[in-house]
């Protein structure tokens, strides 16, 4: 039997972060952004503990605590802070 019910699951409305590309942000780890024995490739050659150092003083982006024991930085804050690293004589 056919059914000829409209098919709620055929919905073709993008969810609106999709459609606003800016709203979508990336977020990444302290082992990511910067070396430690876990990271392949890191962002900034520094160590994890200079990077925590940084962080403290607030010359480093600010985290955001995704719970307890998960803390990340929003990837185009790392970026900018990076490339104004870069320009600087001293981070």
């Amino acid at each position: 039997m056919i059914s000829t019910a409209p098919n709620k699951a055929a919905n073709t409305e993008r969810p609106r972060a999709i459609n606003e590309p800016h709203l979508l942000r990336r977020f990444v780890r302290a082992n990511q952004i910067a070396r430690s024995s876990r990271t392949q490739a890191p962002l900034i050659d520094i160590s994890v503990a200079t990077w925590w150092r940084w962080v403290k003083s607030s010359r480093a982006p600010q985290p955001k605590r995704l719970s307890p024991g998960t803390t990340v930085w929003d990837l185009n804050e790392v970026i900018d802070f990076i490339k104004k690293c870069n320009g600087a004589a001293k981070c």
